[in-house]
């Protein structure tokens, strides 16, 4: 194909040039652009374009061809231009880039370090890129910055919550879904991404929501819980006050808007969420601004639920691709915030009672003799080890794949290691927890060790371990859990102390959070 178009660009360029007519072309590869002074040049340059085409076999992209005024704008070559020259990034060009991301991010077969190193390799060549591109050019688009407003923990939290509290079920005719309004926290935002837009008529500032591929049957509606300022340097460029609803895919002008002062471009530093510093920095929000989200999901029951991938871009010329900042919500930013093992479309098991601990539970250890410090001391009566586990069935349409997290706590005094409760500080006997040997259907808590005792997390409820709670397709099915011993235990932490004789009283309350 190469060698075909050299010889008619070529030919083109000896015709223009003998003619004395103001007709440019240029091309790289396969992408080409012509430029004329008049229509009817245009026209004619189009028709001969399209004619040799046809000869030679070749087809046009239909969604990458553009013919009209250059004013209008244009991208070539991954530049957004106009009639001024390169106004920055072509908005394709940013979306194609954010895709690659995902696909680096998604490349399960790569350890998780190679993963990182590629996107971070891919990140910097784009932003070398991107920064040659916008060189001297009139207008000056930064590559992307991000801010953003709540984290992808934000997400992860508020969704399973909807799950637990019956705000996302079964919805009937094999459909689950509901609506799920989740919390975003609120994120001190800095500098983002620079506009350099004095040629811009239309001082409206316009914020709109996306969500690039967005699965089926999903909606979201974001509204922000405290004004969110756009700055010029130190000036407040537009108001998106407190309260303001922003849809997906539909420009909301800001509630007020600021003058139509042109900002010049200079170099600030980036937050570091997710991506590092990036040239071309002028533009910032102002504050701390937090904000909701209303997830509406109506998906087929069984399938893995997708977090959304929310992008909020700030365009001062509706609807022109040159949006001039950008924040993730829900700390997205174009990295998909889905967790490893995100939830699935159905019903969580009901699990109804904690098993093991009996219906009166009160254990007497009896007398404990004196002993060598630092070990576990006799008593004149033996208390079994807790044989805990969960009654769980599955409701009416059967139950998806779920856990269970058992915590423990307890107001008690605990001694400097944290492993053992006591009445008060110069005690010479303690109460210990002693997590099995080994566990099966079941993940060991972050800070805990098996065959060792419990270690404490202050007065605070203290994760022990996971169940994990196998599906159940049939209707009001039993949920079988498995029984994980839990020994209490009498331990002599100084030497004995007769003034120390007497009655103790430990008490521990376990409790069970659903996910």
């Amino acid at each position: 194909m190469g060698g075909a178009m050299d010889e008619w660009f070529e030919a083109q360029r000896e015709l223009a040039t003998q003619q004395k007519k103001s007709i440019y072309y240029a091309r790289y590869m396969d992408d080409i652009v012509i430029l004329t002074h008049t229509r009817w040049q245009l026209r004619k340059q189009v028709r001969t374009l399209n004619q040799f085409f046809n000869e030679a076999g070749f087809s046009q992209y239909p969604d990458k061809t553009f013919i009209g005024r250059t004013k209008r704008g244009y991208d070539w070559m991954g530049a957004q231009m106009n009639d001024a020259g390169v106004e920055g990034i072509a908005h394709r060009a940013r979306v194609y880039h954010l895709e690659r991301l995902r696909l680096y991010e998604h490349v399960r077969r790569w350890p998780a370090a190679r993963r990182r190193a590629r996107m971070s390799q891919y990140r910097k060549k784009w932003k070398i890129w991107a920064a040659a591109l916008v060189a001297g050019s009139t207008l000056a688009v930064a590559q992307p910055g991000w801010a953003s407003i709540g984290t992808a923990a934000d997400l992860d939290t508020g969704v399973r919550t909807c799950i637990r509290n019956g705000d996302l079920k079964n919805l009937g005719n094999n459909s689950w879904g509901g609506q799920c309004v989740i919390a975003l926290s609120a994120r001190t935002f800095s500098g983002t991404a620079a506009v350099r837009d004095s040629t811009r008529t239309d001082p409206t500032v316009y914020a709109l929501l996306s969500w690039p591929n967005m699965p089926t049957g999903n909606g979201i509606t974001l509204t922000l819980l405290d004004d969110l300022k756009t700055m010029c340097g130190t000036s407040v460029k537009a108001l998106f006050t407190k309260g303001t609803t922003i849809p997906l895919n539909t420009p909301i002008p800001a509630g007020q808007t600021i003058g139509a002062t042109s900002c010049s471009t200079v170099t600030r530093s980036l937050p570091a969420h997710p991506y590092d510093s990036s040239p071309h920095i002028e533009n910032n929000y102002a504050g701390a601004v937090s904000g909701s989200i209303l997830w509406t999901i109506n998906v087929p029951m069984g399938r893995t639920l997708k977090y959304p991938n929310l992008i909020l871009s700030f365009d001062g010329s509706s609807p022109s691709t040159r949006d001039y900042m950008t924040i993730g919500v829900g700390g997205s930013n174009g990295v998909d915030p889905t967790p490893p093992t995100p939830p699935v479309a159905g019903d969580p098991p009901n699990c109804t009672a904690l098993v093991g601990v009996g219906s009166a539970p009160v254990y007497d250890f009896g007398n404990a003799t004196a002993g060598a410090a630092n070990s576990a001391a006799t008593t004149s009566k033996q208390v079994a080890a807790h044989a805990l586990t969960l009654n769980c069935t599955a409701g009416p349409s059967g139950s998806i794949k779920g856990a269970a997290v058992l915590s423990v706590q307890s107001n008690n005094l605990k001694t400097a290691d944290s492993l053992t409760l006591r009445t008060n500080n110069s005690d010479w006997l303690g109460l210990r927890l002693v997590m099995p040997s080994s566990m099966s259907g079941a993940t060991t808590a972050a800070g805990q060790t098996l065959g060792s005792p419990v270690k404490w997390n202050g007065a605070a409820a203290t994760p022990l371990w996971t169940w994990d709670l196998p599906a159940q397709q049939q209707a009001n099915g039993k949920v079988t859990v498995s029984t994980i011993n839990l020994q209490p235990q009498i331990y002599q932490v100084a030497a004995a102390d007769s003034t120390h004789d007497g009655t103790r009283t430990y008490t521990v309350t376990y409790s069970v959070t659903m996910q």
